[in-house]
């Protein structure tokens, strides 16, 4: 007799769901897959719009060069050639000041922190107490400062002000890697962001290990970033049709429920239902659930309601970003770095800008000739207002910080509503939680950016080594 085929149900097409569907497809004749979209398009949030001869990334534009998953995925895709990386004269990053004048970070960072002597005592960010206090850090024990009544885990601000001090926490490393979590670094995990550094501390010291992976002057020789030259939504567009009809659009799931021996929609035994709203129940193997935990609570919560409780608890993040086109000769700055940050002391009020990315200084052909683009990244404080005044406020950043008095040729407002997970301290022991429940629901899997990584290449990453376990 033939094998009988798996049935795998994917709820949701983000890049999670759509990696993990695309790599079992390539791996495996065992098994039949199909991915349950609720929208009309796949993606989630990582999605790419032309206007006016502009492209315009919604969310990411990139992921991280050193973390290959991505990269990887899209030479099996046939991408090989659309892979760009950043423009490599302007591989450098401002810090704005409160007066909106902007200062480089300092050559040799890696996650924000100092690995160079020399750059380190020529910053002006930095006063010479905190460059002292930085330097000490490789003279520290492990453990150094750490509070007794704190585990393995501490917050990502607590631990780089024992290794490096204040200073450095507050002016160089906090608003970068705040920036990637859109988050604050005073509630995020150290273990569950970048756990790369506890291993760094026991080597030693972050100052004298990181710096064999410092570049030496100048700009950085190799990109930190890479993107594809269509923008991001190439990779899903690219995913979607190798996948076919196996992505279902406007198939909103409402619930997930065991079904326990018998023989249901076809399939022999237990397994699962998952039931899609107007229309008939589907029968599944197994369940690979995606997208937001928050979803993926609710989804989960009539099957079990302390995974949902779990779940649940982590924490999200809103943000938006708003674009803005001008001509280039309606900015005397030379516009020569990747953006800039606005460290928490710079800002003026809670709805000030972020950070800023000057996409055409970052990546070739996003404008047409003679035109620039650049993006304003903003918290939640920013949210309630409509789109107009969002374009009012990234107006006055790019007055504030470039001097651009034109009004721009073209606008977007992009909004992302609990759409950033936060990894909290604790983060590792509530996945450790997470992994045990699930273990009493086999055949029951969680993808996605809140557990364990949060960049594109993490989730592809996840997504392969879930396809390789089946």
């Amino acid at each position: 007799m033939a094998e009988r085929r798996s049935r795998i149900v994917v709820v949701g097409a983000g890049i999670s769901g759509l990696a993990f569907a695309f790599a079992l497809s390539q791996r495996s004749s065992r098994h039949d897959v199909f991915v349950l979209e609720g929208s009309a398009r796949a993606g989630g949030n990582l999605r790419t719009t032309r206007k006016n001869g502009f492209l315009i990334d919604h969310a990411g534009d990139s992921w991280v060069a050193a973390k290959p998953a991505a990269t990887e995925l899209s030479r099996a895709l046939g991408l090989g050639d659309r892979l760009v990386e950043t423009l490599p004269q302007n591989r450098r990053v401002y810090v704005a000041q409160r007066d909106g004048s902007l200062v480089a970070l300092p050559d040799g960072l890696i996650l924000g922190l100092p690995t160079r002597v020399r750059p380190l005592l020529r910053t002006p960010l930095l006063s010479w107490r905190g460059k002292l206090r930085a330097l000490l850090e490789p003279l520290l024990p492990i453990g150094f400062g750490r509070d007794p009544k704190t585990g393995d885990d501490e917050a990502l601000d607590a631990w780089i002000t024992r290794r490096f001090g204040r200073e450095v926490e507050e002016a160089l490393a906090g608003p970068l890697l705040g920036g990637l979590y859109t988050g604050e670094v005073s509630d995020l995990s150290m273990l569950a962001t970048v756990p790369q550094l506890a291993a760094l501390e026991k080597r030693g010291g972050v100052f004298f290990a990181g710096r064999k992976m410092s570049p030496k002057g100048g700009a950085v020789r190799s990109s930190p970033f890479i993107g594809l030259a269509g923008g991001i939504g190439e990779l899903v567009d690219t995913l979607t049709a190798r996948l076919g009809d196996r992505v279902r659009y406007g198939a909103h799931v409402l619930r997930i429920s065991r079904r326990e021996g018998g023989r249901e929609g076809g399939r022999e035994g237990g397994g699962y239902e998952v039931g899609i709203d107007g229309s008939e129940p589907i029968a599944a193997d197994q369940v690979v659930v995606t997208g937001p935990a928050h979803a993926a609570a609710t989804l989960l919560r009539p099957h079990s309601e302390p995974l949902a409780d779990e779940l649940a608890s982590i924490v999200y993040g809103s943000s938006c970003t708003v674009f803005l086109a001008f001509p280039r000769d309606a900015i005397a700055h030379p516009l020569d770095a990747t953006g800039y940050i606005v460290p928490a002391s710079a800002r003026t009020s809670a709805m000030s800008a972020l950070a800023s990315t000057w996409v055409t200084s970052k990546w070739a052909g996003r404008a047409p000739s003679g035109m620039v683009l650049l993006r304003f990244f903003f918290g939640s404080a920013a949210m309630d207002g409509d789109d107009a005044s969002l374009i009012a406020l990234a107006r006055a950043e790019a007055k504030r910080v470039l001097h651009v008095e034109a009004a721009p040729i073209v606008d977007f407002v992009s909004r992302f509503v609990r759409a950033s997970p936060q990894p909290r301290v604790g983060h590792p022991a509530k996945m450790a939680r997470i992994r045990e429940l699930l273990r009493g629901h086999p055949g029951l899997h969680l993808l996605g950016s809140a557990y364990d990584g949060v960049g594109i290449s993490d989730c592809v990453r996840q997504a392969n080594q879930l396809a390789a376990s089946l």
